[in-house]
């Protein structure tokens, strides 16, 4: 297997070069620049019988390097949203936001409106810290599930080293799923199916 992990702007073209070459890719988010790279990805995968999967986790904030609030933090609640309404398009997108001088989009806040008059406000920056809440929860890497008042944990493995990042040794779960998923002869994780990370740059 192999993790792109270079700039975002040549997750894109990193990815094809494994893929053609027959390799099972796990590419940090996003996934590519637009939908269009997107699923040349997708289409790449299938046609050469390979694994792909996004995974959701760098950082950076210069425009050239396809970052900024969007790209950076708000994929994190936009695919929240999509989970909560079950991959449905939104039918509407009404953004604001504050860019700095540089073009980067410093904070955005955005409104997605769905069927049934349906509506979901996310609100993400990298001038500030925000709550970091949804409406289970914090979403940044949670161990406790409250539903209907009722309070779930998934506790996480101790570290054997010290984290950059809180609870950052549930990233091995990423991993793991990659290997189930190979081990069974897959090549696509139906937990985050090609077809979600699609969905999600179209939104994006």
């Amino acid at each position: 297997m192999v993790h792109v992990g270079v700039l975002h702007t040549e997750h894109w073209r990193v990815g094809l070069l494994f893929l053609k070459a027959g390799k099972n890719v796990l590419c940090e988010k996003p996934f590519a620049m637009n939908s269009r790279q997107v699923k040349d990805l997708v289409a790449t995968a299938k046609n050469n019988n390979v694994f792909l999967m996004e995974l959701h986790i760098p950082r950076s904030v210069e425009k050239e390097l396809g970052s900024g609030a969007l790209l950076d933090i708000g994929m994190y609640c936009l695919q929240f949203v999509l989970m909560v309404f079950n991959g449905e398009r939104s039918e509407s997108i009404q953004a604001t936001g504050v860019l700095l001088d540089s073009g980067v989009d410093e904070s955005v806040v955005v409104v997605m409106k769905f069927s049934r008059n349906r509506m979901a406000f996310c609100t993400f920056s990298i001038a500030v810290r925000l709550p970091n809440d949804a409406v289970l929860g914090p979403m940044h890497c949670p161990t406790t599930l409250v539903v209907n008042n009722k309070e779930l944990e998934y506790p996480l493995p101790e570290p054997g080293l010290p984290l950059n990042f809180d609870n950052s040794t549930g990233l091995r779960f990423e991993a793991e799923e990659v290997r189930q998923r190979l081990l069974k002869g897959l090549k696509e994780s139906p937990r985050m199916p090609l077809a979600d990370s699609i969905l999600l740059r179209d939104n994006g």
